[in-house]
């Protein structure tokens, strides 16, 4: 849960960490934090560079990469492109950088995030009970692609 819009962000992050509360604060440069129980356990940021050396650097940080998977996309006008995620998985963190490589858009980000096990469990629990239902592939940021196994 979101702590009061009017309340400022760092009184809120700061009561979220003295009283062990849930918050979550952005900043104008694309920048979202989110604290539990007094413990930042989710980051996600526009990560600078090419992709190239952003990968290098998570993996001299996080060890090598766990998986990368390409997402074939489509727009309402007809246009594909792939974008691509890639997961570093380790014991106590998930990380994932997501390369957005809509030809639409001016820049190609980089997402990245940075989260707990635990809060990575959380978040995606929901997702993955809908995606059992609807007998879809859930992937990162919200993204749904078919299975390739179901005709619907």
């Amino acid at each position: 849960m979101r702590a009061a819009p009017g309340r400022p962000t760092c009184e809120r992050l700061l009561a979220a960490v003295k009283e062990g509360q849930r918050a979550e604060a952005s900043t104008s440069n694309w920048m979202n934090f989110v604290v539990d129980g007094g413990k930042l356990v989710k980051l996600t940021t526009l990560a600078n560079g090419t992709l190239d050396a952003v990968k290098a650097d998570l993996t001299r940080k996080f060890g090598p990469q766990f998986t990368e998977t390409a997402f074939p996309m489509k727009n309402a006008i007809g246009g594909s492109w792939e974008d691509h995620l890639y997961i570093w998985d380790t014991p106590t963190l998930y990380v994932g950088l997501h390369e957005d490589n809509n030809p639409a858009s001016q820049n190609h980000h980089l997402v990245l995030v940075v989260e707990s096990r635990a809060e990575h469990a959380r978040e995606h629990a929901d997702e993955t009970a809908e995606c059992k239902e609807r007998e879809l592939t859930c992937t990162f940021g919200g993204i749904w692609q078919k299975h390739p196994f179901v005709d619907r």
